[in-house]
């Protein structure tokens, strides 16, 4: 279809009057009865009735006779309850059981007080029951409608090794198009014993057919309109079970639309080694998706055993999707757990088999809040909450979701992963992140990474694709980990690495705040709040108007590391822009033998422009021997251009013996320029005699370093060099500046030159302490020349 609508047919059946659709069959009794001179006509009735196109007896009163395909005929329902008590069960002859259905047919009740319920088998017994509509049994062409009813109560099961249950509401298995208009389906079950029960195949690889409301194994459409799936549940007790979904949509190459759904309180859950607990909603092999106004709320999922899995609560799979569109959804207080040895939990929303490289995906006016992952157990993994492969992302907020793991290589995910092929462009906007919690427990717990708050990658090997983000607020949310050689990773990381692939990546406007990074135990490690890395697709970078403010890294064991609150990894011959960025008042701290802070921004791009730049107030610190505290500013790339830039109070400190400082301008390669930029009231200092406070201001280490038109000054260190150390063969030319009150405790306040000084121009050289070290040629003696 070229876009999203109801099919012609159903258009007429839901605009024109009852007449006009083919037979009124009206049901006049509740009661489950098939008699051909009683007179009534039961529910059970009028569905023979419309299969076989005749009536259920001559008698007035009698269901009238159906009329052949392609006319739907029109069974009416007051408003009363139906139930279904007729054996035998599991039959597909429309004698006993569920209803059978064989042509078109839609079924019209009076609202939430006309109901169709599974009557067989005990509410307290699991299985002993059966569904309540069976379209096409036989595989028939069958276009059905239900509209203004509720379905409830279905209760099927099967033991036996890898059986197959079925569907406890609604299970259709024929070519035509299925439409749900203001049904409920609500309290249905669907169940399973024995080894590798409801799966095809077995252990993790099981099909998971089964459905508790909602089986539609092919087709070519389905429509859910002002839907309510409540209450559902789906279960299975045995190694290599499979539960089965709530509601399961297999369409080959047909469309879907939802609109007005909500999915309520429904479970899904497991029990044995290598059993798996089937899908919220699970749409597979798809033409045309269409999902609008659409809520889960309240809905669990749980395995317990060794390497079992707890499936997705949305998941959107398979490779024939030509668009894509996800609008107004909620997903609220969802719950997926795992207990076991190597169990995993999956996603809350899973979009990533959409297959949409030449299509188009769309998710925008989406509420994700209150969610929570969480496994227990050695080698348990808590996936991620969202990911999804999208075009467009717009108008998301993800708030207050949890995912945690607690065991030895318990693996925690990103809680939004945004996965996208490199021959498109990816636009995100609009998107808030705000108060969400990642954390891990236990001994190498987290280490193989993964684990951001936000994360961006892929792309097809030597491809061109691009990122671009606009108006992303990552605000208060905390990363968390506590065991021996366990790792957090980043709030926002962008990662390609994909050989010879080519793009650009930009964020403009955006803001990343009151994060926290923390981790606890021997060798531990806190990553990035934000980091950009395309070391290996070459891909540009342009960052604008963005706050990176009252962020905290921390860490605490010997051996643990924090890394930098912005960095840029890009490969030798891509560039980068930065402009009107601030990274103000953020905290890096480590407490240990050899443990290391990192920096509060570094980039690496080649001949990269770093404009308005604001870095200001941060304070990077260690506590023990042997520690490195590091640089408020590094920029590593070849010949960068830093100017209009203010990088000021800044605090970086050190406390143990032979711990170690570094300055809060770090320029590492090229041929850096400096131009009109600002270096004032920086503060490096150690608090042991053998530790090593190296300068205060500026370090030049490589090429040749130009300053014009910049101030350096207030600076202080308990070190060397309180202003600029030049060393390593390095050159340095200083044009129209200021470098005055700079103060050294243990050396030389102004410059220190351990390389060559090119040239001292026009500049204001003075009253930088200790007294007379405005300038000292280090291999020289004093004064510079």
């Amino acid at each position: 279809m070229s876009r999203f609508a109801l099919p012609g047919l159903l258009v007429v059946l839901l605009l024109a009057p009852l007449g006009a659709r083919g037979a009124g069959i009206y049901v006049n009794t509740t009661a489950d009865v098939v008699e051909t001179h009683d007179g009534r006509c039961s529910l059970r009735e009028a569905v023979s009735a419309a299969n076989l196109n005749l009536a259920s007896g001559p008698d007035p009163g009698e269901c009238a006779a159906g009329e052949a395909a392609p006319v739907m005929d029109v069974i009416v329902l007051q408003g009363a309850t139906y139930s279904l008590t007729r054996d035998p069960a599991n039959e597909d002859s429309n004698v006993g059981g569920d209803l059978d259905v064989t042509e078109h047919l839609a079924i019209r009740g009076v609202g939430s007080k006309t109901v169709i319920r599974n009557g067989l088998g005990s509410p307290k017994v699991l299985g002993d029951g059966d569904g309540v509509l069976h379209l096409a049994p036989g595989g028939e062409n069958v276009d059905a409608l239900l509209d203004a009813l509720t379905i409830r109560d279905g209760d099927v099961g099967c033991d036996g090794v890898a059986c197959d249950a079925g569907a406890g509401a609604i299970r259709d298995g024929g070519d035509g198009s299925l439409s749900l208009l203001g049904v409920t389906l609500a309290a249905n079950r669907i169940s399973c014993t024995g080894v590798d029960c409801g799966c095809a195949l077995g252990g993790n690889d099981c099909d998971r057919g089964d459905a508790a409301a909602l089986r539609k194994s092919q087709g070519d459409f389905l429509a859910l309109y002002d839907v309510v799936v409540s209450d559902n549940a789906a279960f299975c007790v045995s190694d290599g079970c499979g539960a089965g979904s709530i509601v399961k949509v297999r369409l080959d190459d047909g469309d879907t639309w939802m609109e007005k759904v909500a999915f309520l309180g429904n479970e899904a859950g497991c029990e044995g080694t290598d059993c798996v607990a089937g899908e919220i909603l699970h749409l597979d092999a798809l033409d045309e998706l269409l999902v609008q106004d659409v809520e889960f709320r309240g809905n669990t999922g749980s395995c317990e055993g060794e390497g079992c899995d707890t499936s997705e609560i949305y998941d959107v799979d398979g490779d024939n999707f030509t668009s894509s569109q996800h609008t107004g959804l909620v997903f609220e207080k969802n719950v997926q757990t795992c207990r076991g040895d190597s169990c995993d939990v999956d996603e809350i929303v899973d979009g990533l088999g959409g297959g949409l490289a030449q299509g188009d995906d769309r998710w925008n006016d989406v509420l994700v809040t209150g969610n929570r992952l969480s496994c227990d157990g050695e080698l348990c993994a808590a996936e991620e909450i969202m990911t999804i492969e999208p075009r467009l992302l717009a108008d998301v907020e993800l708030r207050s979701n949890t995912v945690e793991c607690k065991g030895a290589d318990c693996k925690t995910d990103s809680l939004l992963e945004v996965d996208f092929d490199a021959a498109r462009e990816v636009h995100i906007e609009n998107l808030v992140i705000v108060s969400n919690r990642i954390e891990c427990e236990g001994p190498a717990c987290g280490d193989d990474g993964g684990a951001d708050l936000l994360q961006i990658r892929g792309g097809a090997a030597q491809q061109d694709g691009e990122v671009h983000l606009r108006a992303v607020l990552l605000d208060k949310n905390e990363l968390r980990c506590k065991g021996e050689s366990c790792t957090v990773d980043s709030v926002l990381r962008i990662q390609r690495n994909d050989p010879g692939a080519a793009g650009r990546v930009s964020w403009h406007g955006g803001r990343a705040t009151k994060n926290r990074l923390s981790c606890e135990g021997l060798n531990c490690n806190t990553d990035w709040v934000v980091r950009i890395d395309t070391r290996d697709a070459g891909e540009d970078v342009e960052l604008t108007d963005l706050v990176l403010s009252g962020n905290r890294l921390e860490c605490r064991g010997d051996i643990c590391d924090t890394d930098d609150v912005l960095r840029t990894d890009l490969t030798s011959d891509a560039g980068e822009s930065w402009s009107r960025i601030i990274v103000e008042k953020n905290r890096l701290e480590c407490r240990g033998f050899q443990c290391d802070t990192d920096r509060a921004a570094r980039a690496t791009g080649t001949n990269g422009g770093y404009f308005n730049l604001d870095v200001s107030r941060n304070k990077m610190s260690c506590r023990g021997d042997e520690c490195d505290a590091d640089s408020a500013l590094d920029l590593e790339g070849d010949s960068p251009l830093l100017a209009g830039a203010l990088v000021s109070k800044n605090q970086i400190a050190c406390q143990g013996v032979d711990c170690n400082t570094e300055e809060a301008v770090e320029l590492d390669q090229g041929d850096p320029v400096v131009v009109n930029t600002s270096i004032v009231g920086n503060k490096v200092s150690c608090k042991k005699a053998t530790c090593e406070g190296d300068g205060g201001a500026l370090e030049a280490s490589f090429g040749t370093t130009r300053l014009d038109q910049c101030s350096i000054a207030k600076n202080k260190t308990d070190g060397s060099g309180a202003a600029i150390r030049v060393f390593g063969g390095a050159f340095l030319s200083v044009t129209s500046s200021e470098i005055k009150g700079n103060k050294a405790k243990n050396g030389i306040g102004g410059i220190e030159n351990e390389g060559t000084i090119v040239s001292l121009e026009a500049t204001v050289l003075a009253g930088n302490k200790p007294k007379g070290t405005d300038c000292v040629d280090v291999s020289g003696g004093t004064g510079c020349p």
